[in-house]
Order: structure tokens, then sequence, then C-alpha cells
């Protein structure tokens, strides 16, 4: 009898582990565990302490201290492209700092920034701040401020101001220090000085568009409308253009927003899951539309009025303009399946393996700059290009992975 009682003890006990087994496997695909990829919500604040819903105030984020951390960076591959993070990678900002470039990241899944030189072999972190489940990262021009938004667990977008405090004696081992915006902010724009902030406010069913200072302080509303899915983007220090959320099932519109005045003027419109990007002195507009299960490049002039058709087919967040207004440094997929752009892009249906072109808008000349399932034997659908100050270096994401990697332009 006693050595029965055992056997149904143990049996017991094995059932229990396995339904705990499955119910943990389940909580981490829902993404139901704090910390946990892919994570959708969170039930931990990243501030410990004080209500979710506070908008202001300086709470300090709380740190977890690993002193010495650091991360291989690949050796620089055929071409100049190498790989400087393989592990996820939220955001990343390229800037200057005693006449030197650099390259700021902040790791996927626990908020932790690193830090690498153009040619460095290590990334060293910077801060001792975990900050677990963060989905979108804006930089500012230093690489010092940051815009970084998560979902709270009743699903709030909650955005954050924050800046990274690095100790002056050690020059490492800082923390992220925020501030609360509003929640519910959907889409924001740094502007290039890094000083300013734009963002579109979510209240009800329609959206305000309010300017404020990095910070989230000085705000001023200037934009309101019935559309809430507006993508901002600040081109120059007064004008910010504004796109609808692009569909292959909706006609979009470009316009340019007067961030003094407020005044809003259309630059394209009536075009098909239009896409678009102004270059810095508004002169021109790359902009893709949805075709039959495809789509089309285009650019548009923007003093003249007149589109021609661009000389290779992306889409314009694979690009960025150079300084001189005349150049395009873009990634463009080798090959497009059938579907409805840019829909089958932006939902993951369809994942592209690019080329990287650099491209003069006035003469129409192209020139490979890497083929990266090639020279890097991996595919890289590129996401996110930023072109260093003295526009030697091109840092982007891989949109498979989020991994991060660079491109040398030139010596």
């Amino acid at each position: 009898m006693h050595q029965k009682t055992i056997y149904i003890t143990i049996g017991i006990l094995a059932v229990l582990g396995i339904a705990l087994f499955v119910g943990g496997f389940i909580l981490i695909q829902q993404g139901k565990i704090p910390g946990v990829e892919p994570l959708t919500t969170s039930k931990i604040s990243p501030f410990g302490g004080g209500s979710s819903r506070d908008t202001g105030g300086a709470p300090t984020i709380p740190s977890i201290s690993r002193d010495g951390e650091k991360q291989e960076a690949a050796e620089p591959l055929k071409g100049g492209l190498r790989q400087i993070s393989s592990r996820p990678v939220a955001g990343a900002v390229v800037f200057e700092k005693d006449g030197k470039t650099f390259i700021r990241y902040i790791e996927k899944q626990t908020g932790h920034v690193y830090e690498i030189g153009s040619g460095g072999a290590r990334a060293e972190r910077i801060s001792n701040t975990t900050v677990p489940g963060i989905q979108k990262i804006l930089w500012g021009a230093s690489g010092e401020n940051l815009i970084f938004q998560y979902l709270e667990n009743n699903n709030a977008i909650k955005t954050v101001a924050a800046n990274i405090a690095i100790s002056t004696t050690t020059g490492s081992n800082g923390a992220l220090n925020g501030t609360f915006l509003p929640d519910n902010i959907h889409n924001l724009s740094i502007s290039p000085s890094g000083q300013d902030l734009f963002y579109i406010l979510s209240l009800g069913n329609a959206a305000i568009g309010t300017i404020s200072k990095i910070d989230g302080s000085s705000k001023k509303q200037i934009f309101e409308s019935a559309i809430v899915g507006w993508i901002p983007k600040w081109v120059d220090t007064n004008t910010i253009t504004l796109l609808p959320k692009p569909s292959a099932l909706v006609r979009g519109f470009l316009y340019t927003l007067n961030s003094k005045t407020g005044v809003l003027s259309k630059l394209l419109g009536d075009v098909p899951g239009l896409t678009a990007l102004v270059s810095h002195d508004k002169s021109k507009v790359i902009f893709s539309a949805s075709a039959s299960d495809s789509f089309e490049t285009f650019l548009h002039r923007t003093g003249t009025r007149g589109i021609t058709a661009f000389p290779i087919t992306t889409l314009p967040e694979k690009c960025a303009w150079s300084k001189d207004d005349v150049t395009l440094f873009c990634g463009a997929p080798r090959s497009v399946e059938t579907g409805d752009y840019p829909d089958f892009w932006y939902q993951g249906k369809v994942s592209f393996s690019d080329t990287i072109w650099k491209i003069n808008t006035e003469t129409g000349a192209l020139n490979i700059l890497a083929i990266p399932e090639d020279d890097a034997r991996t595919e890289i659908d590129l996401i996110d290009p930023e072109l260093s100050l003295d526009e030697t270096l091109l840092i982007f994401r891989n949109k498979k992975d989020s991994s991060l990697w660079s491109l040398k332009i030139r010596p």
C-alpha cells in the first residue's frame, strides 16, 4: 500500500510539472511574462514605484549594475559592411564626440545602452539601467537624450523623455533618468537639432499635435485632426511632414506643418499606399505608390511639380538623404513578391533581401555599395538608415531580427 501511494504521488507531481511547463510556454508566446520576448505588456513598471499614470516629475529608473559588460562587434566584412550587434536592438544613433564617430544603441530585451567607436572592436555598456520591453526609440542628435515607449499592462502607451547620466569619474555605468510624457502618444518625431519634440496624442476619435522641448516642457498645441494615425517627421527647423498611416487600400496625402505657425500645406495627394521621405531642403520627395500586387517608386521635384520614375524600386523608409539633398542612400529589395504594399511588408507577411545603393537624384547615376547576401552571407531587410555627420558611415537595422549594422561609405 505504501509503494502504491508513492507511485500515485509521483504521477501527480509529473502531471503538475507538465501543466506548469505548458502554461509557461503559452504565456511566453502571448507575451504575458514581463521581460520575455515577445513582450506586448509589462506588469512591472520600469520606474519602480509611483502610479503608472503619472505624467510629471522626474522618476529614476531602477538600475542593475554589471560593471565591465561588453559586446564583441564582428570584424568588417567585404565592402565595409559590419554587424555591430547580433542581439535585437530597439534603436541606434550615430554621433560625433571629441572629433570621432560613435554609435550608441539600446538592446531591445533589456534596455541596456551600449557605445562603440566606428572602428572599435567592442561595444561598452554605458548605462546600468534595465528597462525591459522597449518598443520604440528616438534619439537626440548628441546621443545623450532619447525618447522611448513601452506598453503598460492596461495596454496604455507609455512614453518617457530620458537622458543618459554618465559618471564623470568612470565615463561609464550611468543611469537613464526619465520624465513621463502623456499616455497614448501614437507617433512622434525629434527636431534635427535634437532639442524639440512633436507628438501626436490620441484623444478619443481625434488627434492632437503638440510641440514641446525634448523633456516635454513648454508644450504648445499646433495641430488637430479627426484622423488619428498620422506619421510625423521633422524635416528642418520649422517644418514637420505629416502622412496618414499608409495602406494599399487607402489613397494617401502628404502635408507639411509649420512648427511655428501651425499652417498645413499639401505636398502630394491622392496616391494609393503613399509613403514618402522629403529632402532636408524640401526640394525633393521620394515616394512609393501601391500598384497591382506590388508597388512603384517615384521622385517628386516640388519646385516644378514634376514626377519621374525612380531608378530603383524601394520603399522610402529604407532611404536616407545626404546633406547635399541630391544623394540618396537606400536599401532596395532584389526581388518583390506579389502582395498588397506597403501593408504586407509592415505586417511581416513579406521580408526583403536588400542591396544597398547610392543614387544621384540629379544625374540618375547608381552605385552598388553592398550586397549583404553576398558580402555577409545573410539577408538584410534594411530599416532605420542614418548617416554619420561626416557621411562616411551608414548605420541601419535588419528588420528580420533587429540586429544592428554599419556600412563604411568612404574612407
